[in-house]
């Protein structure tokens, strides 16, 4: 079985008389060939020489290979066969087409085998924008991830691989929003509060003065955090500038408050005021038991004066 032309040549062609196929004489060409076209179909061949002897040989001539599909040998090659019986004809090639990723070799545009090695700079990038950071929330710069390999990259092109820490951009510090500037007088019990607007779950602790403050001695709470601390331990603070820190992962926000001294009983300015407090409450309440009684002693140190004063005149007129 052939494919395609058939052509062949007589060796002994001066001993040839007659060369048929299938009963039809076939005529040699300028170069003493003979030739069967393609898709001849079962072909028979009769060789007649001089002396009147014959030779007959039959084939079947096909229009060319009809090949199969193309089947992977495993090794980066395929193969197809022709379909046509008795031929068993192959080919043999290396496999070719498709594009391989940063995970996944190329895959054979023919025989659908993958073939070669993974292409690590070919990556299928997801651009991820870039968001500000707030009190609450992280922030990132722009970067792009692939789909197939996860990895992260500073560049659309996939060349500056990066870590997703790279990425971040850590929250802003916190602040106190509520309870700045607050005053107390020294020993005086009454709980102060403060307001972090940091996010409660990144609370960590109090700081009195950068001091790390005890837990009994105040307590937090949601919204965002809100730190009081207890009355009792208030009054025990000593005068003077406080700092109070709510510490939180994302950072410490600080302010001050101000115990304020004590002034000592008996001292002229509280002597002062107790006699202003008394004249205001006089005059308030129309009390004038204080004024008769000031009055009544003087009535009687001034009749003391006069009764001496006649005493004596008369003693010295009895003289």
């Amino acid at each position: 079985m052939t494919t395609g032309d058939v052509i062949f040549s007589i060796a002994d062609e001066d001993n040839i008389k007659t060369v048929t196929a299938n009963g039809k004489e076939l005529t040699a060409g300028e170069d003493g060939n003979y030739t069967i076209k393609q898709n001849a179909g079962e072909v028979t061949l009769m060789f007649t020489d001089t002396e009147l002897h014959t030779a007959v040989m039959t084939l079947t001539v096909y229009n060319g290979h009809d090949f199969g599909s193309w089947k992977s040998n495993g090794d980066d090659t395929h193969t197809r066969i022709c379909k046509n019986d008795g031929c068993g004809y192959s080919e043999k090639k290396d496999c070719t087409g498709g594009k391989a990723t940063c995970t996944s070799k190329a895959k054979c545009e023919y025989c659908g085998a993958e073939y070669g090695k993974p292409d690590s700079s070919n990556h299928r990038l997801d651009k991820i924008p870039a968001k500000d950071a707030t009190v609450t929330e992280t922030g990132n710069i722009e970067y792009w991830q692939c789909k197939d390999c996860q990895k992260y990259f500073s560049d659309e092109e996939g060349a500056d691989e990066i870590t997703l820490d790279d990425t971040v951009i850590s929250k802003l510090p916190p602040e106190i929003i509520e309870g700045m500037g607050q005053s107390i007088t020294e020993g005086e019990k009454k709980a102060l509060t403060f307001r972090s607007n940091a996010l409660f779950d990144d609370f960590d602790r109090v700081e009195l003065d950068s001091d790390t403050l005890d837990i009994e001695y105040y307590t937090a709470e949601s919204g965002s955090i809100i730190v009081t601390l207890d009355a009792d331990y208030v009054a025990t603070l000593p005068a003077g500038e406080h700092t109070i820190g709510i510490v939180s992962t994302s950072g410490t926000a600080t302010t001050s408050f101000t115990v304020a001294e004590k002034a000592a009983p008996g001292t002229s300015d509280d002597s002062d005021k107790d006699l202003k407090a008394d004249a205001e409450d006089s005059a308030k309440t129309g009390d004038s038991t204080n004024l008769a009684l000031w009055i009544a002693l003087m009535l009687l140190s001034g009749a003391g004066i006069t009764g001496t004063a006649v005493y004596t005149r008369r003693k010295r007129s009895n003289e």
